[in-house]
């Protein structure tokens, strides 16, 4: 998709269009939103650019906020499965105390 989309509304972040067997979608690289499947490359776009540019309200804002606090319960439950290792910080590795 050559045609720039606007940044995630939630975080600013750069987003990435991707297409599949199942059609177009929109991730956020940096927090994770994601849209649904559209048929065609222009739907989506048209989907994504036809929103507020200037912030966001009502109940646009709480469901990125309902799915930002998934996604941060998600990667808790990846942390704790892996037993409590972190390699955001190469050499700074932490465990969870034993239960």
């Amino acid at each position: 998709m050559s045609e720039n989309l606007k940044v995630c509304p939630f975080c600013e972040g750069a987003v990435v269009p991707t297409e599949s067997q199942e059609g177009w979608s929109v991730k956020c690289g940096n927090c994770g939103l994601k849209t649904e499947r559209f048929k065609t490359r222009f739907q989506l776009k048209k989907y994504w650019d036809d929103r507020p540019s200037e912030g966001i309200t009502g109940d646009f804002k709480e469901v990125l906020n309902v799915q930002r606090d998934i996604l941060e319960k998600q990667n808790m439950i990846l942390f704790i499965a892996e037993g409590g290792k972190r390699d955001n910080n190469p050499g700074q590795n932490e465990q969870l105390p034993p239960a």
